[in-house]
């Protein structure tokens, strides 16, 4: 019965080695099969990853166009508003700056009669030098003629000079004298005066024909 009982042992022992040899024998063939399946699902896995980094920097990429055309069109609207601007600067100056030469000049027009009337009066006492009344006269008219021209005021030539309708006034128009050319002026009825760029008051004149 012991030596049965033995052998009954031994056959167990055996049995199990055997199991345990099988056992570890299936195991890397079993590693090898997971081995060969998982390089499959680490490329599928390691391509879901660059698909989802290339969407996120694709979207990074919108975002970053988005920013720029937004600053480009502000920057467009701001260049336009300063463009607008300055045009705005310079058309108040020029206006600003019309505005008083138009001023100015309405102001001498206003002053040009009484130069006039001294002439007029220096005309009649022409000769009598010695006599007071016609120094003060001349004396008034010098200092009205310098106020003038340091206001930038002076006179359009016209005796002698071609008729020029932007600077003259034809009130009459007679034969040449000898001497005198046809379509020149040949006598001054009133003088004229102007700025460098405006006439205040043309000369009125008699025109050679």
């Amino acid at each position: 019965m012991g030596d049965i009982e033995k052998n009954e042992t031994n056959e167990t022992a055996m049995d199990e080695t055997a199991e345990n040899a099988a056992a570890e024998h299936s195991q890397p063939a079993e590693e090898a099969k997971s081995e060969r399946a998982n390089p499959k699902e680490a490329a599928e896995g390691m391509k879901t990853e660059e698909k989802a980094e290339e969407a996120k920097s694709d979207e990074r990429d919108s975002e970053l166009e988005a920013v720029k055309a937004e600053r480009d069109e502000y920057k467009d609207k701001y260049l336009r508003l300063l463009a607008e601007f300055n045009n705005y600067k310079k058309r108040t100056a020029c206006i600003r700056s019309d505005s008083i030469k138009d001023g100015q000049c309405e102001a001498i027009g206003q002053i040009l009669p009484v130069l006039d009337n001294l002439e007029r009066a220096i005309a009649h006492l022409e000769g009598d030098t010695d006599n007071p009344m016609a120094q003060g006269i001349q004396m008034v008219y010098r200092q009205l003629l310098d106020t003038l021209e340091k206001l930038g005021i002076k006179g359009i030539p016209a005796l002698g000079e071609p008729f020029d309708p932007n600077l003259h006034q034809a009130v009459q128009m007679v034969e040449a004298a000898e001497g005198q050319t046809p379509g020149s002026v040949g006598a001054v009825v009133q003088k004229g005066y102007m700025t460098d760029d405006r006439v205040i008051r043309h000369s009125m004149v008699i025109v050679n024909k």
